[in-house]
């Protein structure tokens, strides 16, 4: 998916945005519903293992690359 490299958006949420309402005009109500409940989802996951990473960063080595 050339949209989640790295966990960086090549493309603006606009695109997104469009994206999503585009698969809604098309989808039926239920459809809708689980796509939204998929991208929350997936972004708790994320989230999670993103808090676990910093976390382990920080307890290892609290001053290197970890810190921008």
């Amino acid at each position: 998916a050339p949209f989640t490299t790295g966990g960086r958006r090549a493309h603006p949420p606009k695109a997104e945005q469009d994206r999503t309402e585009k698969i809604n005009k098309k989808a039926p109500p239920f459809t809708r519903v689980n796509l939204e409940v998929d991208r929350l989802g997936s972004r708790r996951e994320r989230l999670k293992e993103l808090k676990k990473i910093i976390l382990e960063g920080e307890d290892s080595s609290s001053s290197s690359s970890q810190k921008k």
